[in-house]
């Protein structure tokens, strides 16, 4: 399980927290062009809690995948369904 929430960086960008319940430290993603189906509904929502749908879910999880970190990796679990039909890192 996680917790998201939705800041404002320094910059004005618009970024999601993602943290583990079980304690581990989390990470956050700059929304805008990195998630697009999050990134429509931040700019609807003001900061603080965030309780993202499953396409936002599968999003987060299809971009870690791709891009994140060995660490962001090891704390998400592996997408489930290729809704954005993108290819996963070897």
């Amino acid at each position: 399980m996680f917790k998201y929430s939705l800041h404002t960086d320094r910059n004005g960008n618009r970024t999601i927290r993602i943290t583990p319940k079980n304690g581990k430290k989390g990470f956050s993603i700059q929304t805008n062009g990195n998630l697009p189906e999050v990134h429509r509904e931040a700019m609807k929502t003001r900061n603080g809690k965030f309780i993202p749908d499953a396409l936002m879910i599968q999003e987060i999880l299809h971009y870690v995948a791709l891009y994140g970190t060995d660490r962001q990796r090891e704390l998400m679990p592996k997408p489930i369904s290729p809704i954005f039909n993108l290819t996963t890192k070897q």
